[in-house]
């Protein structure tokens, strides 16, 4: 067998997963979400491969429902229960394994998942989640549409922050990404489990664009501040895979230029110039009701 992976501590860690996450998803787009995972009082839901649990934090705190959260890494699981405690909300998280949740038979109304499907088979995906939903229920695949990307980069440093990047080889699980179904896949998978009501959307989601926050000065800043701690994960990420002797340095240098980058980003910000650094992702979410 090949190396045996976590991904909180060999891909990505909870905390940056975390960043990453409420950069994503809150208070000024949350609707968005809320549209797409169909969430009401009095439901049942289940995300599945859950990571820090941020985004069933964002539900919990809008609708009355009853929440349970799984994943597959135990680090995961531990930050989840941890900053779902100390914001004082009750939900379930518990580590599972998505072909074998934990649950009793048409259990849940909502079982969603984001950046999920394309990591293992999806008979493997779709079976369990079909079993532990009621007669009604809906299942809900988001994922993020690469191609569809765009960014208006911000570039001042960032010559002297990707040239520690250079001959850097990322040691990875080969399947990560690899089971990226196309969305006609999808349809076709949950018609094979007998879903209704089968349908797909895209959105275009406007992540990242400080500019036009001049009026909130406290949400344009964390903006801001989380992509710059997206883009030091990045950093750790890449250079702890570096084979240099000098890896510590060039990482303390690294990071040193990074933020010499997002502090003169906030002085513009602050002086309310005009920047347009922005970025956008395509969500693709297939969503079915079980019969």
């Amino acid at each position: 067998m090949g190396k045996q992976y976590s991904w909180s501590k060999d891909i990505q860690s909870t905390a940056i997963l975390d960043c990453s996450r409420r950069l994503r998803f809150n208070d000024r787009n949350k609707q968005f979400w809320f549209d797409l995972i169909g969430v009401k009082d009095g439901m049942r839901v289940l995300e599945v491969g859950c990571g820090s649990g941020h985004f069933l934090q964002m539900l919990k705190k809008n609708f009355d429902i009853e929440a349970y959260g799984v994943d597959l890494d135990a680090g995961h699981i531990e930050y989840a229960k941890q900053s779902a405690s100390q914001n004082g909300l009750d939900i379930n998280f518990q580590v599972a394994d998505i072909r074998d949740l934990p649950f009793d038979d048409n259990f849940f109304d909502v079982v969603y998942s984001y950046t999920v499907v394309e990591h293992l088979p999806f008979n493997d995906f779709i079976t369990d989640q079909t079993r532990i939903l009621k007669a009604g229920g809906r299942v809900v695949m988001m994922t993020v549409e690469a191609k569809q990307q765009a960014a208006s980069e911000y570039d001042y440093m960032d010559e002297e922050i990707y040239a520690y990047f250079d001959g850097v080889v990322i040691d990875k699980p080969d399947n990560i990404g690899i089971y990226s179904p196309k969305p006609k896949d999808k349809l076709l998978g949950l018609n094979k489990y007998d879903f209704d009501n089968i349908k797909v959307e895209f959105k275009n989601l406007l992540y990242y664009c400080p500019d036009n926050y001049f009026d909130d000065v406290e949400f344009g800043l964390f903006e801001i501040d989380m992509a710059r701690l997206s883009t030091i994960a990045d950093a750790e990420f890449v250079l702890s895979h570096s084979t240099k002797d000098t890896k510590e340095a060039d990482l303390c240098a690294c990071v040193g230029n990074i933020n010499k980058k997002f502090e003169k980003r906030k002085e513009l910000f602050l002086s309310k110039t005009q920047v347009c650094d922005y970025q956008t992702t395509a969500v693709c979410a297939i969503s079915g009701t079980k019969k």
